[in-house]
């Protein structure tokens, strides 16, 4: 696989697109949660009486909570096949690798951020981003 430099333009460009993955994960990481939280309490009811039924409904949970950490990890793979670094998925905090006078920097993009307006080292991290 190449390296991918962006753009300020390239990597601007990306934010939309951008937005919509993060959402669509906020989403899916809810509905991880809320399958979690089920299969805990199908747990602890199954406990009590040891209901082969329970342990079905565990067993149902747990697949649609399988699939739905399939979509996040797609999602995440669809984002780094453009060549673009997830840092925290859950604050939507992403890299893009640039040039900045012949050496290679990351340009830096939290989700709510209205562009891209931060740089850093590569042998840095978000603390030590800087304005463009």
């Amino acid at each position: 696989m190449s390296i991918h430099y962006f753009s300020v333009d390239e990597a601007t460009l990306c934010l939309p697109w951008l937005e919509e993955i993060f959402l669509r994960l906020g989403e899916v990481e809810k509905e991880i949660q809320q399958y979690n939280q089920k299969v805990a309490k199908l747990q602890r009811s199954g406990h009590r009486n040891g209901s082969t039924s329970v342990e079905e409904s565990i067993e149902d949970e747990q697949k649609l909570m399988d699939f739905e950490e399939g979509t996040v990890r797609n999602l995440l793979k669809k984002i780094a096949d453009r060549g673009i670094l997830v840092r925290d998925y859950s604050v939507g905090l992403v890299d893009f690798l640039h040039k900045r006078e012949d050496r290679d920097v990351y340009l830096c993009w939290l989700r709510g951020e209205e562009s891209i307006s931060f740089w850093y080292e590569t042998n840095s991290g978000f603390a030590n981003r800087q304005p463009l």
